[in-house]
């Protein structure tokens, strides 16, 4: 338990100074650029957890890959990730997807999930 504890706490700092290299990108005007650091190895690892599932659902929101950000984030909500005010209006990067139809439905979903965890 020891292990996976620290691996998963590499795995967070990995997470975090990648999606910090892809804003700083982003920022830039280099969005495309960005999206060279997603290797097949981050994103496999990010299936695991629900937190780095909305980690990635950030990124592509901030480069403007809406749907990536909307698998993402859909993704996230499977595996827990249902706090709807959060999501809604307190998530700065998720701001791009707000506009998008698919956005509210993901929102209904995360609202059942929490729904279910409340019952």
């Amino acid at each position: 338990l020891f292990w996976i504890t620290i691996l998963l706490l590499i795995l967070a700092v990995v997470l975090l100074v990648v999606w910090l290299r892809v804003w700083a990108v982003r920022v830039a005007g280099e969005g495309v650029q960005a999206l060279t650091c997603v290797t097949e190895r981050l994103e496999t690892a990010a299936r695991w957890d629900d937190l780095y599932s909305l980690f990635m659902a950030d990124g592509y929101a901030l480069v403007g890959d809406l749907d990536r950000a909307l698998f993402w984030l859909d993704h996230a909500i499977d595996y827990g990730i249902s706090n709807v005010p959060f999501l809604s209006g307190h998530d700065p990067f998720l701001a791009p997807l707000r506009s998008d139809e698919r956005f509210a439905g993901l929102l209904d979903k995360a609202s059942r999930v929490s729904e279910s965890i409340t019952s």
